[in-house]
């Protein structure tokens, strides 16, 4: 790595993002607060630690496959290259966290949980090979087709919405369905990891907007780096809109018999990232001599916190 990028600090509010425990947290609060909603019970130890372990082995690996084709001499975000910096350290933390995982996921979760979990990592497998190996490895090859259906039919954050949404609840799907709950219950359940698959995926989105101009010169797919001259005029106006309408999806909620914690923390999440899309212009990459200075936007910290603190905040204060 070039000097320059040796020496650039790194902003304290980067370093939850640089280490992939973002990702991490959001999980582990919103396992726990849908456990207590609908199981009246926490999380234990072995569902946590399962579910944030395997999402952060899964933040890594995106992160390391990214930052191994990442080119210095055009405009990059600070984590990718600091994973391409610290690429030796995360392999090996990676071998460990993973020992540490099967462990614990063979021989402490219940096997109906484990069966489910089996089947929910294929599915990010195959959403991983998607985009790191497929011929077409970016959005913005396939935005030059002119064909619209040849281009990727489900964009990416909308998949890691769902398998994010779908992985947070998991182990209430499995208890809800082992225990033979009524229809009602698991319609409400399943409403709401509809809710946080488009929560999460917003997120997702927004994140994606700020670095599009990052993404397109890096070539990473992103629902917003494709062809600039079909897109750029639709997405300022399409992402506010689309995130702002997930505040409407907690009232439909109202007609079910959904936790009021859940109902209430989901609110305060989609009016945090509401809030956060009405500044959703791309930062600006800054050439540094012949490369480019590692970029962080801190819209990036402030659209993941809109996810993670309102549900840490509700199990810390113990509401509802």
């Amino acid at each position: 790595m070039n000097r320059s990028s040796r020496r650039q600090r790194i902003p304290w509010l980067a370093w939850p993002s640089m280490l992939s425990l973002d990702a991490v947290l959001v999980s582990v609060v919103w396992q726990q607060l849908l456990m207590r909603g609908y199981c009246q019970r926490g999380s234990t130890w072995t569902e946590s630690v399962s579910l944030g372990a395997t999402v952060w082995l899964i933040y890594v690996a995106d992160r390391l496959l990214d930052a191994a084709r990442l080119d210095l001499g055009a405009p990059h975000t600070l984590r990718h290259a600091f994973y391409r910096q610290h690429r030796r350290f995360f392999h090996a933390v990676w071998i460990i966290v993973l020992a540490i995982d099967t462990f614990v996921v063979i021989h402490f979760l219940p096997h109906e949980l484990l069966r489910a979990g089996v089947l929910l990592s294929s599915a990010v497998l195959i959403y991983g090979a998607s985009v790191h190996f497929s011929h077409r490895r970016s959005d913005v090859d396939a935005g030059r087709c002119s064909n619209p259906l040849r281009r990727r039919p489900l964009p990416k954050e909308a998949q890691v919405g769902l398998l994010f949404a779908v992985g947070v609840s998991l182990s209430v799907w499995t208890e809800m369905s082992v225990a033979g709950d009524r229809g009602s219950e698991l319609v409400s359940l399943a409403a709401t990891t509809c809710f946080l698959a488009v929560l999460f995926g917003s997120n997702c989105v927004l994140v994606a907007r700020f670095e599009r101009d990052l993404d397109r010169a890096q070539s990473f797919p992103s629902i917003v780096a494709g062809d600039s001259r079909a897109r750029d005029g639709r997405v300022p106006a399409m992402i506010p809109n689309a995130v702002a309408s997930t505040m409407g999806l907690p009232v439909l909620l109202l007609l079910l018999p959904m936790p009021v914690s859940v109902l209430f923390t989901a609110v305060l999440s989609a009016v945090g990232l509401a809030a956060m899309a009405l500044k959703s212009q791309p930062v600006r990459p800054q050439p540094e001599g012949p490369l480019y200075r590692a970029t962080f936007d801190v819209r990036g910290a402030g659209v993941d916190a809109a996810v993670w603190i309102p549900p840490l905040v509700i199990l810390l204060l113990g509401l509802f």
